[in-house]
């Protein structure tokens, strides 16, 4: 619930800074180094990561014409801007950190008119592009965190579900041994009871079998003291 709510307050901070995005024009003429070669080109500077600029320039790029990306830089072979029969070559690159980042576009030495006011015009749009692949990527992590959040909740469900009928079995063991315990209870009165009388049976059956073992001794004696006339 915590990274849902954190997506949504990013997500509507994005809308609140739109509007100033849409209305700025920061962009400068700028040369950048690729490859070890200079080229003239144009940047601008957007409020987002350098990963994350990347990731959205390169779908932005991918989504209307063609690039190659490289370690370093993006070479933009086709754009809706450049055909593939254009001989100038442009590249794009972006640096940053975690909170900023430059956009950079240029272009070789043989580049007319045409391309430079095209990267022109993308320096332009690029901001309000970035933002809105921004809003689309933080729409995108609102619903992944809603979906997870929704299976979370349902697997507490279980969990609860299963929590109930464990605390149900409880009660029903509870009640069982609470049973059990009375009976004990009552058994162990009736032992007590058993063994008191089995002791005074123990006794009357000793002094009886005292009595007749004398008897028997009498008897015995009498018998050894009979005599053939």
């Amino acid at each position: 619930m915590k990274n849902l709510s954190l997506s949504i307050f990013l997500f509507f901070i994005s809308l609140l800074s739109l509007h100033a995005q849409e209305t700025a024009t920061t962009y400068r003429k700028e040369k950048m180094n690729v490859m070890g070669v200079t080229y003239s080109g144009y940047s601008t500077t957007v409020p987002y990561s350098d990963h994350k600029t990347k990731q959205y320039l390169v779908s932005y790029l991918n989504e209307n014409g063609k690039i190659r990306e490289r370690k370093n830089f993006i070479e933009i072979k086709e754009a809706y801007w450049k055909s593939k029969n254009e001989t100038t070559t442009v590249y794009a690159l972006v640096n940053g950190d975690s909170t900023q980042s430059r956009i950079w576009i240029g272009h070789s030495d043989n580049a007319g008119e045409t391309i430079t006011s095209a990267i022109k015009g993308e320096m332009e749009n690029l901001p309000f592009l970035m933002h809105k692949y921004h809003l689309q990527n933080q729409v995108k992590e609102a619903e992944e965190a809603a979906s997870f959040l929704s299976k979370e909740i349902k697997n507490t469900e279980r969990d609860g579900q299963k929590l109930n009928s464990r605390l149900e079995q409880n009660a029903r063991e509870k009640i069982r041994l609470e049973q059990a315990l009375e009976q004990n209870a009552k058994e162990k009165i009736q032992l007590e009871e058993d063994i008191v009388m089995n002791g005074i049976t123990q006794k009357d059956k000793n002094k009886a079998l005292e009595e007749v073992s004398r008897q028997l001794e009498h008897l015995k004696e009498r018998l050894s003291r009979l005599k053939i006339k």
